[in-house]
């Protein structure tokens, strides 16, 4: 992929079987630059920049960088999915429903190696596509465990407005901290945490 796109992004989840995650939804708005590898994603009092396997996420008035594996992305950045797609390897079925959706399935293993959060090989992964004048413009990824009919995981990817969008610039460097040395000084160096020390 090249250019940009602006994106919206719907995550449900429901992860009950596997404590502490509690089922929740939320919504995220921004832009996809393909060229620089980068995604933007701002909601309700949160905001993210997405640049290959390194998050940024911006608290207390700075960006917290979390260094990923390289060669990994996160699975909220319409990239990764659509670099998924985009292999052999990981597209395992294709099925074009009578209502012109795309449906695929993807490789767990192959999509989990590529997923900076790692995925668990055996959960499965439908994708369905909705295009629009041969242009993606609605991505759904379903993950499901063995047993379940319904999807563990959801994202809602609606891509639009391609043309002229500025590029995901990265924070300055004086304005971002590693998430080490955030975690460091805001929780176990913190008089919260001694309080809590025996």
């Amino acid at each position: 992929m090249v250019g940009s796109a602006e994106v919206e992004l719907d995550l449900r989840f429901d992860l009950a079987d596997l404590p502490p995650y509690e089922p929740g939804r939320g919504s995220l708005r921004g832009r996809v630059d393909f060229d620089a590898g980068r995604c933007f994603l701002a909601g309700p009092g949160e905001r993210w920049i997405l640049d290959g396997a390194d998050e940024y996420q911006f608290r207390d008035g700075r960006w917290i960088l979390s260094k990923g594996t390289p060669g990994t992305q996160p699975t909220t950045n319409p990239a990764w999915l659509l670099g998924l797609l985009a292999r052999d390897d990981a597209v395992t079925s294709v099925v074009e429903t009578e209502d012109g959706e795309i449906v695929t399935n993807l490789d767990g293993d192959v999509a989990g190696r590529s997923a900076s959060a790692g995925i668990w090989p055996e959960w499965r992964m439908v994708v369905r596509l909705r295009l629009e004048s041969g242009r993606i413009t609605r991505m759904v990824l379903d993950t499901h465990d063995a047993t379940s009919p319904q999807p563990q995981i959801s994202e809602v990817f609606q891509l639009s407005s391609r043309d002229s969008l500025a590029p995901v610039e990265l924070p300055s460097p004086e304005s971002v901290v590693l998430g080490e040395e955030y975690i460091e000084t805001h929780w176990i160096g913190s008089s919260r945490m001694k309080s809590l020390e025996p």
